[in-house]
Parts: structure tokens; sequence; C-alpha cells
């Protein structure tokens, strides 16, 4: 399955927000979640280095922001797009809130050599994780966003 249209919006700003969360010493993540009416949710970057919180990735940042606003049940059906594949923690936390859908830019196997030696020892597929829900989970990715001609301003590369 690939990303449609409406999903490349979310995605190019989650990889914008990833450029920023990299401008201030962060690792360069970002997470867009868009609720089952198409609504935007919440967006947020990585602060786990400015916050020293080693638990403020950037999908777990959004999904704060719904829990604190929003409510909780917002989450359940709800997308999320994340610049580069969700961690385990991450994955879990997507399946624990019930959010459907998963769409993200960059795999892990690209992403571990480019953060360096704080990448995490192990790592488990999204999918893999998402496979185990007790619900239906769409994961996308990884998705280029070059292949869909749209312009990539302050996107990180490595």
């Amino acid at each position: 399955m690939q990303a449609t249209a409406d999903d490349l919006p979310h995605l190019r700003d989650a990889m914008s927000l990833a450029a920023r969360a990299a401008q201030r010493g962060n690792r360069p993540f970002g997470a867009v979640i868009v609720g089952t009416d198409g609504a935007r949710l919440a967006a947020a970057e990585n602060s786990a280095t400015t916050d020293n919180d080693v638990a403020a990735h950037a999908e777990m940042n959004a999904i704060r922001m719904v829990c604190r606003s929003a409510g909780q049940a917002q989450l359940n059906g709800a997308a999320i797009y994340a610049s580069g594949e969700p961690c385990p923690m991450c994955a879990g936390a997507i399946v624990r809130f019930g959010l459907r859908r998963i769409v993200f830019g960059r795999s892990w196997s690209t992403l571990a050599p480019a953060i360096g030696t704080q990448a995490a020892g192990v790592h488990v597929a999204v999918g893999a994780i998402a496979a185990l829900a007790p619900h239906d989970i769409t994961v996308i990715g990884p998705c280029d966003l070059a292949q869909h001609h749209i312009d990539k301003p302050g996107m990180v590369t490595t």
C-alpha cells in the first residue's frame, strides 16, 4: 500500500518538524496526528535531549498533546504521520491508544546509521508490532516524498 495525496501534506509537516528538532539539538523526528474526521489533532517534534526525557519522542509527544487537549478517546481510529519509522516504544503506544494508520518517511535501517551510537540496540519493525494489535492497523512506509514531486525545504537528509 502506498501513501495517498491526502497523506503527503501531513508527512511533509512531520519532516519539517524533524528538521526543527534537529536545529534545537534533538534527534530529527517529527509526528502529526490526524483524527478520523481529517482534522489535525497534534503536531510535535522529538524533544528528548532538550527536555532531558528519554521518552519524549515525537510520536509520544503528539500522543500526549492529544490526550491533554482533546482526550484519549480522540486517538481511537486516528492516523499518525511520522518522519521516521516509529520505534518499539512509540509503536506500542500507537497500538495501545487505538490509532489505525501509520505513515512514515524514513525506515529505521536508513535512520540508524545517521543517528549514531545512541540508536536503540534492538529494533522491531513497526509493521511487526502493528500485526500484534487486537485491531487492524495500516502501516505505510517508508515513503519517498521525492517520488511524489513534493518540495522538501529543510528536510533532514543523511
